[in-house]
């Protein structure tokens, strides 16, 4: 819908979205870039997933550090490796500041045969995807998981 900046919730309750990027869909200057992640995005991507599943209800203060650091674990073997790929969004400021971002997890698989067609799928396959936006102050809004 133009001019509509939030999202609707799985409950269908209105949430507002990051200001700055609402403002750059009405905006002809971009006020955000788009980049691939690299590993020294590794902080930042690990406190977006703590963020993103804290504001979704689905983990406990206690067990947010702990899932900072797996994460982080996680992606120094799997970003290097392309197991995952992901995209963050930065602010116009100096330095850039992370605002959001995206990211899939690919996986392999054994291979099959590929429904309606004469070839076989051969992977990787996208195991899950997720995206989210960081409100001024922390946080994370906008969550897709």
């Amino acid at each position: 819908m133009p001019g509509h900046c939030g999202y609707r919730s799985s409950s269908g309750t209105l949430q507002r979205s990051h200001t700055r990027l609402c403002q750059a869909v009405s905006s002809p200057q971009p006020l955000f870039a788009v980049r691939q992640a690299n590993t020294t995005d590794i902080p930042v991507l690990a406190h977006h997933r703590v963020a993103m599943f804290r504001d979704m209800g689905e983990l406990a203060s206690r067990q947010e550090a702990a899932l900072e650091r797996a994460t982080a674990s996680y992606l120094r073997d799997a970003l290097p490796r392309g197991e995952y790929v992901g995209w963050v969004a930065e602010d116009d400021g100096t330095p850039p500041a992370a605002i959001g971002g995206a990211g899939v997890q690919l996986r392999s698989i054994l291979p099959r045969p590929r429904m309606g067609a004469d070839d076989l799928e051969l992977g990787p396959r996208r195991s899950s995807s997720t995206a989210m936006s960081s409100p001024p102050g922390g946080g994370a809004v906008s969550p897709k998981h």
